[in-house]
């Protein structure tokens, strides 16, 4: 990708000295707003998902002001979250404008400490973590198999303390998980030896190694100018660290597989592209959508290069499907779970377009039937989208496919996805900013810094705030997503490597 950004401004030692006190204030806010959730890392037993979306994590709770305690925790996280993001925005701006201020090895060491601050926190808003603890003890301890078998049933799961922290609804349902992040969880779960925290140490440990791993691959595919800029404008992102390295959710393995694929693409690696798609396809199942744009790019790079385009396409798909199938046998039911999910999706609504249709009709009467339609409205748009794409395409292939995976990811947030969480939005942070800075940039930004503060009004709050908190969200999120497609059409055709 070709950068349209000016030459950048020498550096001064006033610049450096700027920098360093945004990182630090950046990461001592960051750890006073962790410190209240790391308390738990000493309490015995830990008892965390009872307190779910209570920023003080219990703290108060046997205190007659404990209601207005919850109240007051939502009201300063937010309050701690804008200020992260205005302190990660100052940061990265200000490198904007001297990218050789800071040498690559001050800037990893400004992202791995700040890791290390987001790794300390508990997940007090979404602790899915204790489900893949959950579910991989039920395999590596118990035998079960999680796509057939749940924890409700195992005898004495009320006691199991590996179990203690999993949401109770999860422990009826077999996991909606792909069977390579399952493999993790149950390895992970043996290594642990049933020890509840160290379960969740050692995930963090893995993702820890996996956002090293995305930060590197970022820097790899960005735009040589700006390489940087993007390697802090990743690693350090708030939404980023929050939602991986605090709440520990698993998509860090996903991003690092689509990432990996994108190199490999870049490279002409067709098979080797698909089958790390393939591998990122089995740990979350949504970037199969991506798989008609890796192929459209082999083939367009193919021609490009005066080769037949077939054989590129083809060894590209192929490589996925080995992976993807031969990941789906290693579990009977795998399969079936997957057919489940395609036709039906989740019961669960969080930030979504549901939620402004539900404040539109006041009520949630038909919902399924919109959407059932909203489906076939995404459905039809992906070959919209890849005529439009096709120009770009044509003339710079890995550019384009880049645009053409974020757009369709963004379409599928703004028109079906019923569940929009703050960690599904790392999947497009990578994709963001791998491109030349404009349209993709502007949206990465926004959202890491204008969406995690409402994130603690979504659930368990009273049913008119929830419904505001959500809709907003959304608002937040649709409204970013039109920015992007208008400056978009804007800019111009990338000029190809």
């Amino acid at each position: 990708m070709t950068s349209s950004a000016s030459t950048p401004t020498v550096a001064s030692p006033e610049r450096e000295r700027e920098l360093g006190r945004w990182a630090v204030a950046y990461g001592v806010l960051a750890l006073l707003t962790m410190a209240v959730s790391a308390r738990l890392w000493w309490a015995s037993p830990l008892r965390l998902t009872r307190f779910e979306f209570d920023y003080f994590l219990g703290l108060f709770h046997d205190t007659p002001w404990a209601v207005d305690a919850v109240l007051w925790g939502r009201g300063l996280q937010t309050v701690l979250m804008l200020g992260l993001g205005g302190l990660y925005l100052g940061l990265v701006r200000r490198l904007m404008v001297a990218p050789e201020a800071w040498s690559n090895r001050s800037v990893a060491r400004c992202i791995a400490a700040l890791s290390l601050v987001f790794a300390l926190g508990l997940p007090w808003v979404s602790p899915d973590v204790f489900y893949y603890i959950g579910t991989g003890w039920l395999e590596s301890h118990y035998g079960l198999n999680p796509y057939l078998d749940v924890m409700a049933r195992v005898p004495g799961a009320a006691k199991e303390p590996m179990f203690a922290n999993v949401f109770p609804a999860f422990l009826q349902g077999v996991t909606p998980y792909g069977p390579v992040f399952q493999k993790l969880a149950a390895a992970v779960a043996l290594l642990s030896g049933g020890h509840e925290k160290l379960a969740l140490a050692l995930f963090k440990a893995v993702f820890l190694a996996l956002h090293a791993g995305n930060c590197w691959l970022v820097y790899q595919l960005a735009p040589a100018a700006w390489r940087r800029v993007a390697l802090l404008a990743y690693g350090a992102n708030p939404l980023i660290l929050f939602s991986v390295l605090t709440c520990v959710h698993n998509d860090h393995l996903t991003n690092f597989s689509v990432l990996a694929a994108l190199v490999l693409l870049r490279r002409g690696g067709w098979f080797a592209a698909g089958a790390a798609l393939g591998v990122a396809f089995s740990c979350k199942y949504f970037p199969v959508v991506f798989l008609p744009a890796f192929a459209a790019a082999a083939w367009c790079q193919a021609r490009l290069e005066g080769r037949p385009p077939v054989w590129p396409s083809l060894r590209l798909v192929a490589g996925f499907a080995g992976v993807a199938l031969g990941a789906q046998l290693v579990y009977p039911g795998s399969v079936a779970k997957l057919t489940s999910m395609a036709s039906s999706g989740f019961d669960v609504y969080r930030n979504s377009v549901h939620h402004l249709i539900v404040l539109l009709l006041g009520g949630a009467h038909g919902l399924s039937d919109y959407g059932q339609v909203l489906q076939r409205a995404f459905i039809a748009s992906y070959p919209v989208l890849l005529l439009a794409f096709w120009p770009r395409l044509r003339r710079a292939p890995f550019e384009a496919c880049v645009q053409l995976c974020l757009t369709t990811t963004l379409a599928y947030f703004v028109l079906v996805n019923a569940c929009n969480q703050e960690w599904y939005l790392t999947w497009l942070m990578g994709l963001a900013f791998i491109q030349a800075r404009g349209a993709a940039w502007r949206l990465a930004l926004w959202l890491s810094v204008a969406f995690v503060p409402l994130v603690i009004f979504t659930v368990k709050s009273h049913p008119f705030v929830g419904i505001l908190a959500n809709t907003a969200l959304y608002l937040i999120l649709a409204g970013g997503v039109l920015d992007y497609l208008r400056r978009l059409r804007a800019e111009p055709l990338p000029a190809g490597a």
